[in-house]
């Protein structure tokens, strides 16, 4: 059970954990193949005329051994495909300065969890987060598992939400909780259960701040 409350029954969350043992090199998929993640799932009314009866709005959760996407040749490769806490450049700073016509523009940069001035954190192996959604097309057998980049993330989830919820003070409010309450899943159970990364107050506020560009596209 996810220790998690909704003010709305249209969303449900649900999380899973691989066993904590991993090795290899994270990637800039990191949504692709996930030690874990958590997902707001929101059920949509055929009454709204959407082509999809569900979005699911996951986080996925990587852990590698090595850390390798710390290096300076690493981060300069990553240009564009990752966001790093603790980085010259405050995270802030760095999504305001996301160029879109970086050669991963069509998918949402990761967030590597690591805290590059923090010396407890560079002893460990290298923590990244990605969101993606999962849409539930009405008229096809297939889901879409689509990685976008915040622009157009940000529009299905604010349609989404105004069409779908409008019970809710706002889209803002909808967004906001499920920003927080993926969070809390995060903090609360992936990194203690992972234990690569310091939990500190810096961290949850990066990781809403990531998931407030990636959802409201700014």
């Amino acid at each position: 059970m996810l220790n998690t409350v909704s003010s709305y029954s249209e969303i449900n969350y649900v999380s899973a954990m691989k066993q904590p043992a991993v090795s290899g090199i994270i990637s800039n998929n990191v949504a692709l193949k996930p030690n874990a993640f958590v997902s707001a799932i929101i059920k949509v009314s055929k009454e709204h005329g959407l082509d999809y009866s569900m979005l699911d709005l996951e986080v996925s959760f990587l852990q590698s051994k090595t850390k390798t996407n710390r290096t300076t040749r690493s981060r300069t490769f990553n240009r564009g495909r990752a966001f790093y806490r603790g980085h010259i450049d405050s995270l802030d700073t760095q999504i305001k300065n996301y160029n879109m016509s970086y050669e991963a523009n069509t998918i949402i940069p990761m967030l590597m969890l690591n805290d590059l001035k923090n010396g407890s954190d560079r002893s460990y192996g290298d923590c990244a987060i990605q969101p993606m959604v999962r849409v539930h097309y009405t008229d096809f057998t297939a889901v879409g598992n689509i990685l976008m980049s915040p622009e157009k993330m940000s529009g299905i989830i604010i349609e989404t939400v105004g069409l779908s919820l409008l019970n809710s003070p706002s889209v803002t409010h909808v967004i906001d909780e499920i920003i927080n309450n993926t969070t809390q899943v995060i903090v609360d159970s992936f990194i203690p259960s992972f234990k690569m990364i310091e939990e500190t107050p810096s961290l949850t506020a990066d990781i809403k701040r990531y998931l407030e560009f990636a959802y409201y596209g700014a």
